[in-house]
């Protein structure tokens, strides 16, 4: 009952805000957090305070970022891009870990001589997310769709 009464609350005093708005700002605010865990805490491999927070702040980042993409109602190909995205999100899940091991080991990502955080954007980007959501929407339509059509519909 207390997070409706908190939500209510929440959606009453920011009604004049424009949700696209907030939906960039959390953006720019989740763009400037990785930025900041990247090269200010030491990323994965530094031993900084900043670690113990991270992965709150992360979390009450992401839950802005969707909460304003939720109330915003963009109306768009990447809203059916995402929901597709959304289908395949186990298979994505299960996935990307042992896709980016084999591409980095056989030394398939991309350096282009700017940090390593710059590096890393750019070959999630163009490389690994591009090959995991195809291996993953193989996976998902020849494994995991025969096996959900075969539960019992509830």
């Amino acid at each position: 009952m207390g997070n409706l009464k908190i939500s209510h609350g929440i959606k009453k005093r920011f009604k004049k805000i424009n949700p696209k708005v907030v939906f960039i700002g959390a953006l720019a605010v989740l763009y400037a957090g990785l930025w900041l865990y990247s090269n200010v805490a030491g990323g994965r491999t530094g031993n900084n305070v900043y670690k113990v927070f991270w992965p709150t702040v992360d979390a009450l980042i992401w839950a802005v970022f969707a909460g304003a993409y939720i109330h915003a109602k963009f109306k768009s190909k990447v809203t059916g891009f995402l929901a597709w995205v959304g289908m395949l999100s186990y298979s994505v899940y299960l996935l990307h870990w042992p896709i980016m091991k084999a591409l980095g080991e056989n030394s398939v990502l991309i350096k282009t001589g700017l940090p390593d955080f710059y590096d890393a954007l750019i070959s999630v980007v163009i490389i690994i997310l591009p090959v995991v959501l195809a291996v993953a929407y193989l996976s998902y339509k020849y494994i995991e769709s025969p096996f959900l059509s075969l539960r019992k519909k509830y």
